[in-house]
Order: structure tokens, then C-alpha cells, then sequence
């Protein structure tokens, strides 16, 4: 069967971790070259995976579970998540203070490494598929309609909404590389970008000729494009152009 992968998250510009179906969970220490099987515990998809740090990371599950390690991923611990239904994306600022949504229009917040979790008021009615942090404080929500999304500056107390002007996509992941520069996957395997805080958005083509399921950055310059067939895309010069690179996930 093709292994999915759902998301990518690099610690540093060569340690990165891949969460994809059937309990897949792959790690590179070599900026994407090779890359390796790791067990997280479980058998069931991983969705989204965020590491504040080197050492501290959390999973989020299909089936509404949330797991966290403190020693970069050799030993996970299952915790209670907010809700139980499927985790749609997760990010933690920092080790103890992160976000996560599911599918509607709810964003849950905790201060204290997952153990309780608080719901944020987004003011918008449709799904929130993805949001991204670029800062403790500024953070960015896709609706998956309706061409919008959601920004906040103060940790998500009051959301602003945004009109991309591209109502008729259908958006997945989020994703900004700092508070000016960000893209929206979209359902039509396309990407869109904006250099100015999310004002203004066109689309940029990726190659890609499945659906993109993830991206992320771990510099300027330097990023990857996961996609739901098992493939990895990287771009070296700020997704002006991207390239195939193998997994081994199939």
C-alpha cells in the first residue's frame, strides 16, 4: 500500500522527523538524505507532529490521541488530548505552551505540556484544518472554505480575518517562515505565497503532481513538501524550485 505521509517537522536544518499511515514515523539526521524508521508506540497515522525543541516533541493521532516525548523521540508517552476526535494539526511554542485543532472551527490552547487544554474563540464558522505560529505571540489559521484565514498577534486571545481572494481552493496546511513570508497547500496541489504578513497571496506552481499534505521550512532557503503518495519534495533557494527526494516510505 502507498504510506501517506501527513506531516514533516525539522529540529534543526539535518534532524527531521516524517509522521505518515500505518504507524509510519521516519527521522533523518542528515538533512533528508536517509532516512529511518522510528517507533512512536502506535500503529495508527500520525497527522501532524510539532518539536519546540530538540528534545521535546508532540503527535497528534487520527484517532484522537496525543503523544509527547522529552528525549527526541526514543520514548513517547500517551497523553489526554482536549477532545476525541481526529487531531487535525498541533504546534507548541515551547515546551509547555502549544495549540491544536480538529475539524471545526475551534483552536485549543495549553500552558502546561498538555496535561489541560482552554478553547480560542477564532470568529470564524467554517474548519480550521491548520494554523502555524511563527513567534509566541503571531500565529496563522486556514479555513478550509471560503478563502480565508485567521491571524492573531497576541497568542491567539483575538483572531483577525483575512480574504486571500482565492475562494474557490480549498485549503489544507498553513505554514509561514516568518511573520512576512507564508503559503497555503491548496486542493488542487498548488501552493499559495504571501511576503506581506498574509495582505496578499499568489499562487505558486511546486511540480508536485499529487496533493500535498505538508511543508515545512528550516531556514530561509531551505524547505520540504510532503505528499500524500509517500513523496518528498525540497527546495534549497526558498521554493522557487523543488526537487523529488526518496523517503524509502511506500
Amino acid at each position: 500500500h502507498n504510506n501517506s505521509l501527513k506531516s514533516v517537522f525539522f529540529t534543526d536544518i539535518n534532524t527531521g522527523f516524517i509522521a505518515g499511515a500505518y504507524g509510519t514515523q521516519l527521522i533523518t539526521i542528515n538533512g533528508g538524505i536517509n532516512w529511518s524508521p522510528q517507533f512512536a508506540g502506535t500503529n495508527t497515522t500520525g497527522f501532524t507532529i510539532s518539536f519546540p525543541s530538540a528534545n521535546t516533541g508532540y503527535v497528534g493521532l487520527y484517532i484522537g490521541k496525543l503523544l509527547k516525548t522529552t528525549n527526541a523521540g526514543a520514548n513517547w508517552e500517551l497523553l489526554t488530548p482536549p477532545v476525541s476526535s481526529n487531531i487535525g494539526y498541533l504546534q507548541f511554542t515551547d515546551n509547555n505552551t502549544g495549540y491544536l485543532s480538529i475539524s471545526n472551527n475551534i483552536i485549543h490552547k495549553t500552558t502546561d505540556g498538555g496535561a489541560n487544554w482552554n478553547s480560542l474563540t477564532t470568529g470564524v464558522a467554517g474548519q480550521i484544518p491548520s494554523f502555524v505560529f511563527v513567534n509566541p505571540n503571531t500565529g496563522f489559521g486556514a479555513c478550509q472554505t471560503g478563502g480565508l484565514i485567521i491571524k492573531t498577534t497576541n497568542a491567539g486571545v483575538n483572531w483577525q480575518t483575512i480574504n486571500t481572494g482565492f475562494a474557490a481552493e480549498s485549503f489544507g496546511r498553513i505554514y509561514f517562515k516568518d511573520v512576512n513570508s507564508g503559503y497555503i497547500l491548496t486542493s488542487l496541489s498548488n501552493m499559495l505565497t504571501t511576503t506581506n504578513s498574509g495582505l496578499n497571496w499568489v499562487q505558486q506552481i511546486t511540480g508536485a503532481t499529487q496533493g500535498i499534505s505538508d511543508i515545512f521550512f528550516t531556514d530561509l532557503n531551505t524547505g520540504y513538501l510532503s505528499s500524500s503518495q509517500g513523496n518528498l519534495l525540497k527546495t534549497t533557494n526558498g521554493g522557487v524550485n523543488w526537487s523529488p527526494q526518496s523517503t524509502g516510505a511506500t
